[in-house]
């Protein structure tokens, strides 16, 4: 069928096939009132199934399994390929149910506010469809460190973020109850660690949790391959790098370049109802590109430009509060060396009689002294 496209000034044919379904699709639902023809026009000369599914992408959100089902496996792909890397946990999980998904590249699942407890989350998670979930980003409003625990079933995640939903007004909750804190990451830790679990868990990034010390420095060396902890807003005191040493953990540059990160690509971020800086798209946009830069030489960005916006004052505010730090693991070396030889040493090396460092600390002046005062004396 011949028809002329008003728009573009062209002829185009135009081709109908019946397809038979097990049941009728609900377009109208899918384009919410508006007709094919009107959306059809502002593309140009396309196919009336592009105009259809590019109407069902929009209004994925409204779609339910059985309508999945109910639609030909070469359809579902499409929809499937145009929001896998956009969508939200919770239209994954449709796909997931209807039996489609299933497949082995990572991808980023977002958990918004909780409405039933977070354990459930991931247990669905775990399913076969789920087998490929590397990033996870979790905003909790209320969660129990029992609930966050429930972590541990995810073998492949690496990279996860976790920031703190604040009440909105309206909503009747006036205060967190079990605010994410270090005995959140303890819990994790602890199952963790129990269950052999969690062990190409490599990045942590936690936004706005005033729960969270520098205790956390030691409860994370149980992860074996974390090297790369972020924190924003969260109790972790900027001039106590001398805690994180102690563990193991080394302040890096990275505030740094992350400014340079911004100014390299002059991007504009996403910007929130309120006019903010997203904080979290920065740290997300900066990590996938570290992460990308270790298998390939370039780095592929995706960020929201903004056009016409100047740099956010509240951004550059928020970026001077970003402390990174990543494993020193050769701190973490010379730690297992020293240990490995004190457990092969001779019982008569260990003596504290034969111990020259004990002989220093003993008396000095008719008084004991301690280790660091003895160091101090070198």
């Amino acid at each position: 069928m011949a028809r002329y496209d008003w728009s573009s000034g062209q002829v185009y044919h135009e081709l109908i096939v019946r397809q038979e379904m097990r049941a009728p699709l609900p377009w109208e639902h899918w384009c919410q009132g508006a007709k094919l023809s009107k959306h059809r026009s502002s593309y140009g000369a396309d196919s009336l199934l592009n105009s259809a599914l590019r109407k069902a992408v929009c209004n994925i959100r409204h779609v339910d399994p059985d309508t999945l089902r109910a639609l030909p496996p070469s359809i579902v792909e499409i929809i499937w390929k145009a929001v896998k890397r956009e969508e939200s946990f919770g239209v994954w999980k449709q796909f997931v149910e209807a039996g489609f998904g299933s497949e082995s590249t990572p991808h980023f699942a977002r958990i918004g506010r909780l409405d039933k407890p977070l354990v459930d989350h991931f247990i669905t998670m775990r399913s076969p469809g789920f087998g490929w979930l590397v990033d996870l980003e979790l905003s909790v409003l209320d969660f129990s460190h029992q609930d966050f625990k429930s972590l541990s079933v995810l073998h492949n995640l690496e990279n996860l973020t976790v920031f703190r939903e604040s009440p909105t007004a309206g909503s009747g909750i006036s205060s967190v109850s079990n605010p994410f804190n270090d005995g959140s990451l303890a819990a994790l830790s602890s199952r963790a660690a129990a269950e052999g679990t969690l062990t190409r868990f490599r990045r942590l990034i936690i936004y706005d949790a005033k729960g969270v010390t520098e205790k956390s420095f030691g409860i994370l060396c149980s992860f074996p391959a974390l090297d790369f902890y972020c924190v924003v807003g969260t109790g972790v005191k900027p001039r106590r790098n001398a805690v994180a040493g102690a563990h193991g953990w080394m302040r890096t540059a990275e505030t740094s370049r992350f400014s340079r990160y911004i100014q390299e690509y002059n991007l504009r971020f996403q910007y929130d109802n309120h006019g903010h800086a997203s904080l979290r798209d920065i740290i997300k946009g900066f990590v996938q590109k570290q992460r990308s830069e270790e298998h390939c030489n370039s780095a592929v960005l995706t960020c929201a430009i903004r056009p016409g916006q100047s740099e956010n004052p509240c951004l550059v505010q928020e970026l001077s509060q970003i402390k990174v730090f990543e494993r020193d693991w050769n701190f973490h070396e010379a730690a297992s060396r020293v240990s490995d030889t004190k457990r092969k040493a001779p019982a008569a090396e260990l003596d504290p009689k034969n111990d020259s460092l004990a002989k220093r600390r003993k008396i000095k002046d008719g008084k004991r002294i301690g280790f660091d005062q003895m160091l101090d004396g070198l």
